[in-house]
């Protein structure tokens, strides 16, 4: 019993700023990256993992967050930026960003990986953490910690922009990952993303430009406005594509590592 109430705790007090895709997320991302792996890449994936889905595999980075041997890992799981930066700030920052590691790390485990290719733990950090880096919230601002301090009402209930963004904008939908990432390749030319040392670079930006557009987006409600259908409305297709191009980015750096 003891053990569960810790357990418990540890869920609660876990700093919810370490946390990009719920669950699901990061599993649609896997699923997408997983059906573009090539043979050979996939092949040496799984033996990595023991076996393992893939997908399944994409949350560990989350789970670990429970045992403090893990704690020098969580600064990695975001970047956080001002607002209103311009390209050339936004790329003089980003790999020496005091705000989180994101980005700087992705590039590290790459070449890491590169010349280390059975190293299980850093796989399962990457494969986490490229999911991170295309969640909006995980580029927001550091004074809101994420969006984490940006209150809302989501369908009559209380929460923040950062756990919308995360999960609830997925949940909302009651898909299972395999039926959601099956949704999004119908919907979706496949993407031939190559991974090079500046692609890192370019998709933190991408990303970063979502981010601010939602951030705006939500500058310029009324106060007290309620999310809900509408906001769904809005930033569905938004939300979909970053699903869908971050598991084509996942793809593209498996690829690259172990090709």
């Amino acid at each position: 019993m003891r053990k569960i109430i810790f357990f418990i705790l540890l869920i609660v007090v876990v700093p919810q700023h370490m946390k990009a895709w719920g669950d699901n997320g990061h599993r649609i991302i896997g699923q997408i990256a997983l059906e573009q792996l090539n043979k050979k890449s996939e092949k040496k994936v799984r033996s990595l993992l023991s076996g393992a889905d893939l997908p399944m595999e994409c949350t560990w980075a989350d789970f670990i967050k429970s045992d403090t041997n893990y704690n020098k890992y969580n600064t990695w799981h975001y970047c956080d930026f001002p607002a209103n930066i311009n390209r050339e700030q936004f790329n003089n920052l980003i790999l020496n960003n005091p705000h989180g590691e994101c980005a700087e790390k992705i590039v590290y485990l790459v070449k890491h990986l590169k010349q280390n290719q059975n190293d299980t733990l850093m796989l399962k950090l990457l494969i986490h953490i490229v999911g991170d880096l295309g969640c909006p919230m995980h580029l927001g601002r550091p004074e809101d910690k994420g969006g984490n301090d940006v209150r809302v009402m989501w369908f009559g209930s209380h929460s923040n922009l950062h756990s919308i963004w995360d999960s609830k904008l997925i949940e909302y939908q009651k898909l299972s990952y395999t039926e959601y990432a099956r949704h999004l390749m119908l919907i979706n030319k496949q993407t031939n993303i190559t991974f090079n040392e500046n692609s890192v670079i370019e998709w933190a930006w991408q990303t970063y430009q979502i981010t601010q557009h939602i951030y705006e987006y939500h500058n310029n409600l009324p106060p007290n406005t309620r999310l809900g259908y509408k906001y769904f409305y809005d930033f569905r297709d938004i939300l979909n594509q970053q699903l869908y191009i971050t598991g084509c980015q996942l793809a593209a750096v498996l690829n690259y590592i172990y090709n």
